[in-house]
This record gives structure tokens, C-alpha cells and sequence, in this order.
């Protein structure tokens, strides 16, 4: 994978800022983005709702990378990653009231010893049935190397050796998310190391969810993703 980075003063290569700094460039951009779309005639202005603060899931869960959905009957759920002392689980939040309170968290599914395990793609089907597509997964970084400067200043990077083992996990409940069955995914014929991310939905009879993932050992060697959908 070649990153090019327009700055001669400070040669950092996107692919090297900790993603404690990436999160902050992005939300300092949409910020911006939205004060000044806001100020636009014709603009439905976006914000958060400051009169309804809620704690979901307490930081003694360290949660990342949480994801929504909403029930038939309009249960809200939030299910995520928690990251607690003895290992990456599945955690799933429950609010009857639309967001107002919050159910203690059940654990849905928990990974394997020097594993993670990451809540990707979900959807509420027409029948009700909820659909929470999850991966269990562990990676080596591999290095990256500086290839040069062409044209002068433009810097660009390389990188080599990364390697990622990943099963995709479907997680399915037809009780409105009270209780939940799991099943590993068939992912022959896609993307290698299969991940999941985005919204299950329904098309013509068929339900599909969008994952990622090397299509082949080459770009999984230059720590490269493809996308594609699976039904």
C-alpha cells in the first residue's frame, strides 16, 4: 500500500497517525462542515440532543465501535465491542423508552484468547428478525517503509508483511433482541479474512450485508481491502 503525504515539513504517513488523532481530524472537519452548512439557507441543521444525555454503556466497559438498531415495536439496541480486562466481547444495550434509560448490557458473544471480536453489519428484517453480523479477529502489522520522494516532496510508503485472521459471526434474534443464536458465516469465494460493516437490508427476497477484506495474498500483504456483499 503507497500513502503519499503533501507535506515536506512533517513526512507522516496517514497510515502511521494513531487513531486517537485520525478520530480527531475527522470530527474537527465535520464540525466545521456542519457550522457552515448550518449557516446555509435550505440546510436541515443537524445536532445533538442536549435536553436527553445518556449513558449507554459506562466507561468501565471500554466500548468501541458501537452500532444501532431498533426493534419491530421500537426497542432501540446498541450492541458494540467492550474491551474489558479479561477479554473482547459483545455487548448489547436495551432502552424501552427511546433512549431515556438503558438496560444493564448482556454479553451476546466473546472472543477467543488474543482475539477481538467486532460488532460490524446490522439490520432489522421485515419479518422483525434482527441481524448482527460480528468478526473474530487477530493481526500482525507488518512494517512499513519509506520508498521515496516522487514527485519531490510527495512522500510515499510502503507496507509490507501484514497479515490478518478473521471468522464472521452472525448473530440472529427473532424475539426482538432478548435472545440471540449465532452461527459462523460460509465466506468461500469472497473476500479473504471476511469482515463486516454497514446495514443488513432486504432486496427482492434476498438479504444482503456489505463486508471487506483482501481479495487475494497480495493485498493482504500490502494491508489492502476490498469490498464486497454477501447474502
Amino acid at each position: 500500500m503507497i500513502v503519499q503525504d503533501q507535506s515536506t515539513r512533517n513526512p507522516m504517513p496517514w497510515g502511521l497517525i494513531p487513531w486517537a488523532g485520525r478520530t480527531f481530524c475527522i470530527l474537527a472537519v465535520c464540525w466545521a462542515n456542519t457550522t457552515a452548512a448550518e449557516e446555509s439557507p435550505g440546510v436541515l441543521p443537524s445536532r445533538w440532543v442536549t435536553g436527553l444525555p445518556r449513558v449507554v454503556l459506562a466507561g468501565k466497559h471500554h466500548a468501541v465501535g458501537p452500532v444501532p438498531l431498533q426493534t419491530k415495536s421500537g426497542a432501540l439496541l446498541v450492541a458494540c465491542e467492550g474491551r474489558g480486562a479479561k477479554a473482547s466481547a459483545i455487548l448489547l444495550s436495551r432502552s424501552e423508552d427511546g433512549g431515556a434509560k438503558w438496560d444493564v448490557a448482556q454479553e451476546l458473544a466473546r472472543a477467543g484468547d488474543g482475539r477481538r471480536i467486532t460488532a460490524g453489519a446490522a439490520g432489522t428484517l421485515a419479518s422483525g428478525r434482527l441481524v448482527l453480523a460480528c468478526h473474530e479477529w487477530r493481526q500482525t502489522p507488518g512494517t512499513i517503509a519509506h520508498a521515496g520522494q516522487e514527485p519531490a516532496g510527495v512522500h510515499r510508503y510502503q507496507w509490507r508483511g501484514f497479515r490478518r485472521q478473521s471468522t464472521l459471526r452472525i448473530l440472529i434474534s427473532d424475539d426482538e433482541g432478548r435472545n440471540w443464536t449465532s452461527t459462523v458465516a460460509n465466506t468461500k469465494g469472497g473476500p479473504l479474512e471476511s469482515a463486516a460493516m454497514g446495514t443488513v437490508f432486504e432486496a427482492a427476497g434476498t438479504v444482503w450485508l456489505p463486508v471487506f477484506g483482501p481479495a487475494d495474498m497480495q493485498e493482504m500483504d500490502a494491508a489492502l481491502s476490498s469490498v464486497g456483499m454477501m447474502r
